[in-house]
């Protein structure tokens, strides 16, 4: 019988939740800031599971423009890679019982100026160094997976980019969207 996975977030102003299977990545091409600002967090505990994966998201990434505005990404000059850790904790030994990590692309922009969705197509890459026992990846699609260990606790670092394309120019405006890291 498959164990469910214990959830924990937690969510600082102005974030996007954290949570132990999927985190969101924002990226956008505006930078707010605002006063400091306090929020409540909530604790529950059930039974402790002795096999975990957290997911907490250190940075949100940013999207810069082509010199012919036909691409928003994170990894153009001006661009913000999103940065995550994730720790994994497993007992069995069975190579099938691994987490795997994936970064899903949006299907469509969070926001956008008018008509700025017009034949977008979304694309995910990530990579990963290992912080304790964790892996080291290089560069991959987003969509292909990453077996983390199968015994014991493991610590990765999480490099995420989000490439946005589309045929003609994107208009005027700021953009953001939200690409999802997955510890299944």
């Amino acid at each position: 019988m498959e164990q469910p996975h214990n959830i924990v977030r937690i969510r600082p102003a102005g974030s996007l939740p954290a949570a132990c299977c999927a985190a969101a990545f924002a990226l956008g091409l505006a930078v707010l800031s605002g006063p400091a600002v306090a929020e409540d967090m909530s604790f529950a505990s059930g039974a402790m599971s002795e096999e975990s994966c957290t997911i907490i998201v250190n940075q949100a990434g940013t999207m810069a423009a082509s010199s012919d505005a036909r691409t928003l990404s994170s990894k153009l000059t001006g661009g913000i890679a999103g940065l995550a850790t994730v720790t994994s904790r497993k007992r069995s030994q069975n190579p099938g019982a691994r987490y795997r990590l994936t970064l899903d692309a949006p299907s469509a922009f969070t926001s956008m100026p008018v008509g700025g969705d017009a034949g977008v197509t979304f694309a995910t890459r990530f990579s990963g160094i290992s912080i304790s026992r964790g892996r080291n990846f290089t560069e991959r699609d987003g969509n292909s997976s990453v077996r983390l260990r199968r015994r014991g606790t493991s610590v990765t670092q999480i490099t995420a980019h989000l490439i946005a394309n589309r045929p003609d120019s994107f208009p005027g405006g700021s953009y953001s969207a939200v690409a999802t890291l997955r510890c299944e």
